[in-house]
């Protein structure tokens, strides 16, 4: 009975320790522009979050990476630019330890193209290399091969493509250029996401131009390491739509994700699974909004089977980075949302075998002033930590109304609210949902009367006094 008391008490105190690890805050220079695009684990369980900035000595905008413990507090911060303009893409976690922050450089005099930097656990660069062509070329991801080699998915406008094409170029792990080749589907197309599969032969989607129907369709393919093409397969509709990102999927699949807009103001979100032959299945999942719904980023983990789906929603008066918890089947299993009560974009997600990480960028507290984010959430028990923020200047953020827990089931607590009235709870459609307040509860009790509804749910307050409006966002799972 002893030995019993004392594993169960190593099992409490391990899940303990593993949901105290979870946070969610900001980060950034005060009073100036922060950009958050991706995030990478380190092995010491803490994280690189790539971003650009326009402070810490920064002159004309630069990549910036913060460096966090595992508890998200911020440990350094490193700039990489020029005396020109630049801004971060994505980071890559290489095999040998090493990271690669990929972005764009304005630097000779107006011509944009791809800037690279490897970069070890320090931050400290161990090469640099600027890629592209005579025109304007725009990198849009990076992948890596299993010896090594790097690839990366370019926006080129060079020629064949004077309206803008898929180029990939290859170096090896001293950031020589080993192989450059263009995709030729069509004379128009949109660059979205690569991963390099174990046999070396790459993945690539996007969009290509449809000349009859004169829109966008969605475009997949398979590639040589040479550029060969081994198979593709093409979404069309009559509207305009792209594929955005790409990863390994269950059972030797691949999941890529999307976005078809219907017009000027509404968009749906779609993710799809292939087999490795190119075989759509039948399995999908779509986000359909009388807005704007954007699956921009999707990751796949095997160890806890899950597919993490990164998302931006534009509605209702409001912008919204969420995120999708789904099955491997693509069923809903719960949802996440970023900070801020005003306007926040996804960077992109990291699926962990314990964690959800996403990140991007918030204009949390000032409008003008935007942060980068990086929110850690359990996995498996779907814990999260209420958000602090990182910069440095910021007063009085303990005194807003906060809502928790969040995401939640329909039953939440109202902090800060004494000087609010409660307006309304408005899901994505517009619809107005039934609530109702405990104030005999210190915090109060909100409670939704959801009727089955999942996803995001603004909650409409205004101060008693002044009779300002304010919005708060909340999940529903």
């Amino acid at each position: 009975m002893k030995n019993l008391s004392i594993a169960f008490f190593l099992v409490l105190s391990i899940d303990q320790l593993q949901a105290q690890s979870v946070f969610s805050r900001t980060y950034g220079a005060p009073e100036d522009f922060n950009q958050g695009a991706a995030a990478a684990e380190t092995l010491d369980g803490g994280y690189l979050l790539a971003g650009s900035t326009g402070g810490w000595g920064s002159v004309n905008g630069d990549m910036a990476i913060i460096k966090t413990d595992s508890l998200g507090n911020q440990e350094w911060v490193k700039l990489y630019g020029s005396a020109y303009t630049e801004q971060a893409v994505s980071l890559l976690r290489l095999n040998d330890g090493t990271f690669l922050l990929i972005g764009n450089t304005n630097e000779n005099e107006g011509d944009y193209d791809a800037v690279i930097y490897k970069i070890n656990t320090l931050g400290d660069t161990l090469l640099s290399r600027r890629i592209g062509t005579s025109a304007w070329d725009f990198v849009k991801d990076v992948a890596e091969f299993p010896n090594g080699e790097i690839a990366l998915l370019l926006q080129s406008y060079a020629s064949p493509f004077p309206n803008g094409g898929m180029l990939v170029v290859q170096m090896d792990a001293n950031g020589n250029e080993t192989e450059r080749f263009a995709l030729q589907v069509n004379d128009q197309q949109t660059a979205g996401g690569l991963f390099a599969e174990t046999d070396s032969t790459l993945m690539v989607c996007g969009g290509i131009w449809n000349t009859e129907e004169n829109n966008s369709d969605m475009y997949v393919a398979r590639f040589s390491k040479i550029g060969d093409v081994l198979w593709a397969d093409t979404v069309a509709s009559s509207f305009n739509e792209t594929f955005n990102s790409i990863c390994a999927g269950p059972n030797n699949s691949f999941l890529v994700c999307g976005t078809m807009i219907t017009n000027d103001t509404i968009s749906k979100g779609k993710l799809f699974r292939y087999g490795s032959d190119g075989t759509p299945s039948n399995t999908f999942f779509s986000a359909d909004d009388p807005f704007r719904f954007d699956f921009r980023d999707v990751a796949y983990n095997p160890i806890n089977q899950t597919v993490f789906l990164g998302t931006h929603y534009n509605g209702g008066g409001f912008e919204q980075a969420t995120c999708y918890i789904l099955t491997e089947n693509f069923s809903y299993a719960g949802g996440l949302i970023g900070p801020g009560l005003f306007t926040t974009a996804l960077g992109s997600v990291l699926n962990t075998d314990k964690y959800h990480v996403f990140c991007g960028t918030s204009e949390e507290f000032t409008p003008g002033q935007t942060s980068m984010f990086l929110k850690k959430c359990d996995a498996l028990s779907g814990q999260c930590a209420e958000w602090q923020t990182g910069i440095a200047d910021f007063i009085g953020s303990d005194d807003l109304p906060q809502i928790f827990p969040n995401p939640g089931n329909g039953s939440f607590f109202l902090q800060n609210f004494e000087l609010y009235d409660v307006i309304s709870a408005l899901d994505m459609t517009g619809r107005g949902l039934n609530f109702t307040i405990n104030t005999s509860l210190r915090p109060c009790e909100l409670q939704i009367e959801r009727n089955g509804y999942k996803g995001l749910l603004l909650v409409n307050l205004q101060h008693q006094k002044t009779r300002k409006p304010l919005a708060l966002k909340i999940m529903l799972h």
